[in-house]
Order: C-alpha cells, then structure tokens, then sequence
C-alpha cells in the first residue's frame, strides 16, 4: 500500500463545494446519509452520530460507524486534528487526508479522494471573519476499492466547516453539498488537474453562521440554489484549487471561489497507480485537442463566407472566360445610317412633390400638359436642332426620344428609319444637359472606363484603345488627354473641353443616333461653335460611319443655326410651331405672313415667336410635318437612296418611348465591371488621399487622447465604470465616424445614376466596388488602428485571445453602421435629411447602449427599442468580452475589502448579460446581413434616374 499524489491517480483531487439542488431537510439522515432498514444511517465518510450530522475522527479507513465521533468540548478550530483524536499519519478536519505511505499500511482499503482546503475570499473574509474550511471525498472507480466506498463511480461530497473568531471557536459544519456524474482529466499543458461533475445540489443547514443563525449574511437561498455543474480545478502540487460553478463564477469571478492550502491524500496499490496514470494522459490529451463551441460556430461562419467569396471569383472568371468567347463588337464605318421618325408625341405630369425628401404628396396641377401632339422626323445622317423658349419641353422631348425614364405619362409612337442593314449595337446615344463627370480621372482614362464597358470582353484591349484614340481626334481632346477632368474644387479641363468629354464618352460605342440635350449650354460662342462642328462632322461624315444627330439648343447664333440640317421649333404650351429643313424656315414662316426683318438671326426670330405665338401659327404647322420627310431629305444622293420604315415595337406603350432602342443592359459581365470599378476607385484613393490620411490619422490622434483619458484604469468599482466608459466611447465614435460613409455616397451618387442610365454597369458591381473600397481603407483599418492603441493602454484583458474578440465586435459594429448610413444615403434624396436623421439615430443608440441609463429602468412601453440598437449588443459584447477573462472588482467599502467577480459589477451597474458575447456577435451579424439587404434593395429598385 502508498499514498498517492492526487494529480496521479484517478481517485485523486481536489476541490471546493458550493451547490445548488432541492434540500432534503425532511430526511433523518443528514449529509445525504442513507437511512437503513434498522433505522440507522449509513454516513459519508468523515460523517457520523445518529443522523451524520457530527465530524467522524480517528482511523478513516475502518467503517464509519466504528470511528469516533468528534469530542466538541475540545473547542478546536481545525477539527479532529486540532484535539488529537486523528490516528497517526492522518489529517484534515475529519481525518481523511492520508500523510503517508505507513498509514495506508495498518488497514486494507482504498481511500476515496479526500481533500481539505482553506475557503479564501476577501468578500467572504469580510462577512465571515473566522476560519473557513471545505473537504471533499471523491468516489472515483470502486472497482479499485480495497474496502467497501460510499456512493457509486464519479460521485462527489463535499462539506464545509466553519469556526467563529470569537470565543466559541469550535469547527461547525455549514452547509454539505453531492455531485455524479464525474470525470477527472489531468492537463500536462496547464499543470492542473480537473474534475468535472453534474447535477450538483447542496443543503444549508439552518441554524449554522452561513444559514440564518446569527451571520451577517445569511446564504441559504444561495447554497440551496446551487445546481448544475460543479468544476473543481487544482493545481498538480495540490497546494491551490479553485471551486467552480455559474452562480459562484458569477460572484467570484470566472475561478469561483479560490482555495489555498489544500492537502489531498488516499491510499491505493502501488500496481493501481500506473493503470490510472496512463488513462488520465489519454483523457488529456483527447481534451486538450477540443476547440469550444464558440470558436467552432466562428470558424464555421468565416469558411462559409470565404467559400462563398471564392465561389464568387470563380463564377465570375468563368462568366467572363465565357464572355470573351462571344463575338467581338464591330464599330463598322460604313453601316447605313439611321434616323427617327415620330408622331403624336404628348407627355402630362403627374404631379408630385417630396415630403422633407422622404416620401411624395399629389399637387394641384395634376395633369399639366408639357408636349402637345409632336410630330417629325429626323433623316439618316442628318442634324435636327430642336430650338424654343426655356419651358416649352425640348428637353422632356429628347428625353422621350431618348428612351430616359419618365415620371409622367406619355403617348404618341415612334419609328426608326434607316437606309439598309445596320451593325451599330448601340442605336441611340443621350447626352444630358450637365456633365457629371469623374474628377480625379483623366480625360483618356474616363473614356477608356468606357470603352472598357460598353465594347464588352470580346473586343480586343488594342481596339479599344483604337477606339479611344480615335474619339480623341475626333472630337480635338488629344492635347488634354492626359489632363484632370476635374471639378468646382479641383482646377481640370475648360467647360468646352468637358462637353465635347460628355459626346465622347457615347459616341465610344458608335451610336447610330445621338441624341443631346443643350450641348452648348453655359459656353462662350466660340466653344459652343467647336461643339456644333464637332456634331456637323459626326453627322456629314463622308469617310466613315454617319451619326445621326439631335440636339435642343436655347438661343444659337447665325453661324451654329445654319449649321443645322432641319430645325423643329416648339412654342408655350408644347406645341409645334415648325418642322423642316434649316434653310426654308424664313421663307416658309413669310409665306404665312411672319416675315424675319432684315439682317436678323432666324434663330432669334423664331424664339420671339415661339414666346408669344399668334393662334394661327399652330394651326398651319401641319402641312410642315406632312411634307417635312421630302424637305429634311439633306442631298439628291441621299434621296435616291431606299429608307427602311420600322415601327418600334415598344414604342406604342406610352410608358416606354424608345427605352429599347439604347443599350439596356451592360456589355460586359459583372466581375469586368467590378474589376474596371475597382480599378477607378484605386485611382480615386491614390490621387484624392485627404479621406484616407485623415480617417487614419484621426483615428490614431483619438486613440491616444481616449488612452490617456482612460489610462490603466485600476480594478475597483469606479475603475470599471472607467473601463466600460472607454468602450462606450469607442463604439459611439466609430457610430459618428460612419457618417463620412453617408457623405461620401451622395458625392458620388449623381456620378452613378448617370452612368447606370448609361448602362456601364449594374448597380450590383457598383455598390460591391463602392462598399469595398470605403469599408476596408475608411472603416477597418482606422478600427484597427483605434482598437491597438486604446486597447492597450487602457490596461483591457491581457490575451490575445479576447483582444481578437474584441477586434471583432469593433469591425462587426463599425460595418453594421457604414452599410446603415449607406442606406439612408440612398434611400433619402436630400443630403441634409439623410445627415440628420443619421445623428438622430445615433443618439437613440447611444441612449439605449446601456451606459447612461440601465435598461431595466426604462419604461416597458419604451424598453423594447433596445432590441433595435446595434449600440446595445456591441457595447454588452465588448464588456462580456472584459469580465469572462476574469477580471475581478478589489476595491473598499466603507472600511470593508470587496472582491468580487466583474461579471457581477457589470450586471448590476449596466443590465449586460454575462453570457451574451456570441449571442451578441450573431446579432451584429444579423444587423450587417439585414443592413446590407436593405442597401441592395433601394440601390437596384429605387436608385435610378427619373425625370
């Protein structure tokens, strides 16, 4: 027979009992003694007297009923050691700690584990001032049993003695607790050997210093509440354990209750003791090679959003692979020309107005007449200017021609006309009144986007760049090719320059008509001459592909209106005053008695009239249009030549227009269009760097000012209102940084409508390209940057692991937000609005985090808001995230030493839930998955040009 170290063998351990299970006060038998058919009871080890309810002493390995009962005259504080009545080579309170290999010799049998520790706690100390002790017996294997054991395999007593500081020093028992269902492992990596057990129940025994008999603290409802799983933790030496369990964790910290001066012992056969050695090895090294739930759903979650990334790239590399397959687009020169011809066109508003840019209410003038039957055509290869007073619908008419969405109701029919097969893939190009360009691109760089766009994959990268150089020239931008468009803030190309940029940027696809609303607008005469010139040639041309062109022009000097091939003038009301060729305009209006003076403008002359137009003149327009396709007709050679006249199908729909006549769709596959956006948003950030600087710059200039403020906060109570204030403070300025995202969005977003009216690209790659390239350089590397500094010098956990968890939330939270004020930007179309309503909702987040107000003391008809404020779930995280590394509160009150679990000060002082942390990350996840949804849904369904 020898003693056995408890870290040896498998009955051996270590621990400390606080338990929760129904009491079974009503039972005769104390310390769940069994009660026999004689009416005697069978006592745990260590127990004795009538009911198990006295210390057994002497010889531990005899039965119980022949040890001696604990003589308590003698006062001891210790227990049977402290008067003498343990027999020789034995220790603990009631015996049961074997001290040497001679006392396992004077009896056979087998010692089930037995353990006396010191119970230390400052908070304990403080109540219960005197000497606290717990013992533990362990029934590990009873086929290793030299004697008859207590209980049956992996059970577990435990009792906990108490001796007063005041006179009456003698060891009492407190409250006894019983635990099956137990394992023992033993970790080489952690030096500590665990035993883990289940359905732990405990009985105060009322009457005692802990339960109501006199204590300042009476803890029955605790100890008789103490259930579930009970972990007792020691050391290898044996010298330290600590007592572990959720209510206990809860108010002691994350190791429950500490124990020193532990000391374990049994007695076991030498042959035993190698069997039970190499089981625990086994069973540690199978534990040590588990990873927790937490860790597994996290990985989980990252490998199915890395595969579902991967799977992307790879769809997108075929669909492209396969794209580039397809024939290539042919910008043939000599395709026959087209033209358009119209009839009937009328176009009513609707009427509405914007409540606060957020929804529309009906006007009074519902129903306003903008066009007034239309009717004309345009001839293939010819120049229409359309001419009239500002308001009388030259642009609403170029935009039903154009196919542009409308918010009113239209209705006529349109027909296309052209002189033989045409290659043009593209048939009608619309240049819009303003130019809404890309600043920080170069003029070739802003066309080459768009033949990178609109020529699609098929086309060899050399045509196109053919293509661009080509525009060039044509359009005389050669020598600013590689200047900046830019924009009011950044000095770039002239306003003439930036219109002929705009026509450029749709004849790349070799449109059969190009269609222009004001092109000369806001430019000096002699740079609105080189843009008419520039439409001249595309249209007159005689060595490659003729455009066929459509412009509105307000007020054109004599030179620009003879430039024009045929004219269409409209007058107040939307009615057609004239229709037919440029150059029999004055003799035409003389024949119905409108004579142009002398040396006058006809252009001039026609917008007097159409400002103030006799009745007449309306009523004789008619005969104009039905002989306008002979007059429009440009030469002899052209009029020989046979038009084809194809009513468009889509045309009489008085919803549609042309719409299907331009390019519905993008040319290209979705990965080329993020590939060419990502590579203009690289650009962007090379070239205009203030965002990124100033994001990261701030961020680390914050960081250091929140350090300092927070600056090792200490461990008392006020300490940790400090902690969690620097954590507020972190997720409320990462809330109000997001704001950028919102502002940076709406400059760019008058940039998107018009190039998604254009067709580059899908709404889709664009916000992936956008969100992209704002969340990684403008939300997680400042996170990252903030988190580093603030992190450490505020004195948060020490471990890299909950530093990564708390990088996590951080991101999580900051994305959450980004993707919000995304949404508001596209969703509200007045900045002002859409800025304000964000700040406002971040302070009903901040209101509802739980830092300034405990949530539970918000009225019930206002406390579910809390469950909407991503503020909230962030905030608890980041302070579960501090307390389950188990920080614990030491600190004074009122003269008496606290410590006390962080997990406890949290709960009381902020309402957070000590468990919440993955709860919590699933939720932010969910709020970034729900955000995102809704940034999506208005960008593709909402988020489109309507006039």
């Amino acid at each position: 027979m020898r003693r056995a170290a408890p870290f040896r063998a498998a009955t051996a351990f270590t621990a400390l009992c606080v338990v929760a299970a129904p009491t079974i006060l009503a039972q005769s038998c104390s310390n769940y003694g069994s009660l026999l058919s004689n009416g005697t009871c069978d006592c745990p080890p260590g127990t004795g007297g009538n009911e198990c309810s006295s210390l057994s002493c002497t010889n531990p390995l005899v039965e119980p009923s022949l040890r001696a009962v604990f003589n308590a005259t003698t006062q001891s504080s210790t227990g049977c050691p402290g008067s003498s009545q343990c027999s020789s080579g034995f220790g603990g309170p009631t015996c049961g700690v074997c001290q040497s290999d001679a006392a396992c010799q004077t009896v056979l049998g087998t010692m089930r584990v037995a353990n006396t520790s010191e119970v230390q706690n400052p908070t304990l100390q403080s109540v219960f001032p005197g000497n606290t002790t717990l013992t533990i017996q362990k029934t590990a294997n009873t086929s290793l049993s030299l004697s008859a054991p207590f209980g049956s395999d992996g059970t577990t007593q435990a009792q906990l003695w108490y001796a007063d500081s005041g006179s009456n020093k003698t060891i009492t028992e407190q409250f006894y607790c019983k635990a099956d269902t137990c394992v023992q492992t033993n970790s080489t990596s952690t030096s500590t050997v665990d035993w883990s057990c289940q359905n732990l129940a405990c009985t105060c025994i009322p009457g005692t210093m802990f339960c109501g008999g006199g204590g300042a603290l009476d803890l029955t409802t605790t100890i008789n509440g103490l259930s579930g799983t009970l972990d007792i933790t020691c050391a290898q030496n044996g010298s330290t354990c600590a007592f572990k369990q959720s209510v206990l964790d809860t108010l002691f910290g994350a190791n429950g209750l500490s124990l020193t001066g532990c000391s374990s012992g049994e007695c076991v056969r030498a042959s035993t003791i190698a069997t039970l050695a190499s089981q625990l090895v086994a069973s540690d090294a199978s534990s040590s090679s588990g990873l927790s739930p937490g860790v597994i759903a996290g990985l989980a979650v990252l490998g199915a959003i890395v595969l579902a990334l991967l799977l992307m790239i790879v769809w997108g590399l075929v669909a492209q692979k396969e794209a580039k397959r397809a024939p290539a687009v042919v910008l043939d020169d000599k395709s026959a020309a087209v033209g358009l011809r119209w009839k009937d066109i009328g176009y009513t508003l609707r009427g509405s107005r914007r409540f606060f840019g957020l929804g529309s209410s009906r006007l009074e003038n519902d129903g306003k007449v903008v066009l007034n039957g239309i009717s004309g055509e345009v001839a293939p290869g010819t120049f229409l200017a359309c001419l009239g007073p500002t308001g009388v619908g030259k642009s609403t008419l170029m935009d039903i021609l154009g196919g542009k969405r409308k918010s009113g109701r239209i209705s006529g029919s349109v027909e296309l006309l052209s002189e033989g097969k045409t290659a043009n893939k593209v048939l009608i190009g619309y240049v819009d009144q303003t130019d809404v360009l890309p600043p920080t691109s170069t003029v070739k760089e802003a066309l080459m986007f768009a033949a990178e766009l609109k020529l699609g994959e098929s086309t060899p990268k050399e045509v196109k760049r053919e293509r661009v150089f080509e525009v060039l020239k044509q359009l005389g931008l050669l020598d600013v090719a590689d200047t900046f468009i830019g924009d009011v803030d950044r000095r770039g190309i002239s306003g003439g320059e930036r219109r002929r940029l705009s026509i450029g940027l749709e004849l790349i696809a070799a449109p059969a008509i190009l269609i222009l609303d004001e092109p000369t607008s806001g430019l000096d005469s002699v740079s609105a001459m080189r843009v008419v010139q520039v439409l001249k040639t595309l249209a007159s041309s005689t060595s490659g592909h003729r455009t066929t062109v459509i412009a509105t022009l307000h007020q054109p000097n004599s030179q620009i209106f003879h430039s024009f091939d045929s004219v269409l003038v409209l007058g107040i009301g939307g009615r057609q005053i004239y229709h037919g060729p440029a150059s029999k305009v004055v003799p035409s209006l003389a024949e119905r008695g409108f004579k142009c003076p002398e040396g006058w403008n006809p252009a001039d002359y026609l917008l007097e009239l159409a400002c103030d137009p006799p009745p007449h003149l309306f009523a004789s327009h008619s005969a104009d249009v039905s002989s306008s396709s002979s007059q429009a007709q440009p030469s002899e050679e052209e009029s020989s030549k046979e038009v084809d006249v194809r009513a468009l199908p889509a045309a009489q729909h008085a919803s549609k227009g042309a719409k299907h006549l331009r390019q519905a769709k993008p040319a290209t596959v979705m990965f080329t269009q993020f590939e060419v956006l990502a590579g203009r948003e690289i650009r962007n950030l090379k070239r205009d760097w203030t965002l990124v600087v100033m994001h990261n710059l701030v961020a680390a200039i914050v960081g250091l000012v929140v350090g300092g403020l927070f600056y090792k906060v200490n461990t008392t109570i006020a300490g940790f209102q400090n902690r969690v204030g620097s954590l507020f403070f972190l997720g409320s300025l990462l809330a109000f940084s997001s704001l950028s995202a919102l502002t940076n969005f709406l400059a760019v977003k008058s940039l998107f409508l018009r190039e998604r009216a254009g067709a580059y690209y899908s709404p889709v790659a664009w916000l992936l390209s956008r969100v992209a390239f704002d969340i990684v350089p403008l939300r997680i590397i400042p996170t990252l940057i903030i988190s580093c500094i603030v992190y450490w010098m505020v004195g948060l956990s020490h471990n890299a692991a909950h530093f990564f968890k708390f990088l996590l939330i951080l991101v999580e939270f900051n994305i959450g937000t980004t993707l919000w004020n995304l949404f508001l930007a596209a969703a509200i179309p007045d900045p002002g609005t859409a800025i304000l309503l964000s700040a406002v909702i971040n302070l009903y987040t901040l209101a509802y985090a739980g830092f300034f107000l405990h949530l539970s003391d918000i009225p019930p008809v206002l406390r579910w808001l809390q469950w909407l404020a991503p503020l909230k779930y962030a905030l608890e995280a980041l302070a579960v995230n501090e307390v389950s590394a188990g920080l614990m509160i030491d600190d004074t009150l009122e003269g008496v030493k606290v410590q006390i679990s962080a997990a406890v000060i949290m709960q009381t002082l902020f309402g957070f839930t000590p468990s919440a942390y993955y709860r919590d990350v699933l939720v932010l996840f969910a709020f970034i998955a729900g955000f995102a949804v809704l940034v999506v849904s208005t960008v593709v369904w909402k988020l489109r040009e309507i006039r």
